[in-house]
């Protein structure tokens, strides 16, 4: 098991960047001038414009479609209310603007903003999570472990679909078993497996968008404290049975 806590913290950085998902990437078309969005809260998404555009604010949208996609080729339109324009230049161009929805928008849902003469921009999620709908207050991420069963929270609010898979051995790859796990407004999924889990390896199967399609990423937990050498897989652990099974454990002192 893993005990370097600096190697812990990095392994853990890197698990919930890929449980988070998605980076800001364009869709380069030609020679146009690239556009990178942000989803920023429930009715804003800000751009930026690698060439300066000016807002006349006589067309609805000025030509800014917002698409949602469901996969499957599905999509929607969505309306937009106003545009925002930021930081004007002498020009009174600008290449920041904040577009508000005509309605809500979820950071687990997979939009895309479209303009003529500018390359199509995937929207990343970004200060939407900032908001307090996506706070958890509890201390029980991550595995919480007795004889009788386990429980598992993982805050994952951009995945479609997370699922907790256990192995008997975590020396083998073998998968022994998957568990689907329930989404929570406040973007925590939970699952409980019932019987002792003790010496159990685990992974979390996490489902996100990515630039208009779904990819799936099997990431050890983030919150977890124990795992195989490398982090690979997390690892539950029966700490009681461990301390008493360590002579002189229940007296030793720490070092001054």
């Amino acid at each position: 098991m893993v005990k370097d806590m600096e190697t812990i913290v990095i392994v853990a950085l890197i698990s919930l960047f890929a449980v988070l998902g998605r980076f800001t990437t364009v869709r380069a078309s030609g020679d146009l001038p690239k556009m990178h969005g942000w989803l920023d809260s429930e009715r804003v998404v800000t751009i930026w414009l690698a060439s300066p555009l000016s807002i006349s604010h006589e067309t609805p949208g000025e030509g800014f479609v917002l698409r949602e996609f469901s996969g499957e080729g599905s999509e929607r339109t969505i309306a937009i209310d106003s545009l925002i324009p930021v930081n004007l230049n002498s020009d009174e161009q600008t290449q920041l603007i904040s577009i508000v929805s005509g309605e809500n928008l979820s950071a687990r849902k997979n939009y895309r903003l479209d303009r003529s003469g500018y390359a199509s921009a995937w929207i990343n999620v970004r200060n939407i999570l900032n908001n307090k709908a996506y706070f958890y207050g509890g201390e029980d991420l991550g595995c919480t472990y007795s004889r009788e069963k386990s429980r598992f929270k993982l805050w994952a609010p951009t995945a479609l679909t997370v699922n907790l898979v256990l192995f008997s051995s975590p020396s083998d790859d073998e998968k022994s078993r998957k568990v689907s796990m329930l989404y929570n407004p406040d973007g925590v999924w939970d699952t409980e497996v019932i019987g002792d889990l003790s010496g159990y390896g685990y992974l979390y199967e996490v489902y996100l968008w990515n630039n208009g399609s779904q990819t799936v990423n099997l990431v050890p937990d983030p919150y977890s404290v124990a795992s195989v050498a490398n982090s690979r897989i997390s690892m539950i652990c029966d700490w009681e049975a461990i301390d008493a099974a360590v002579e002189g454990w229940a007296t030793d002192q720490p070092v001054h």
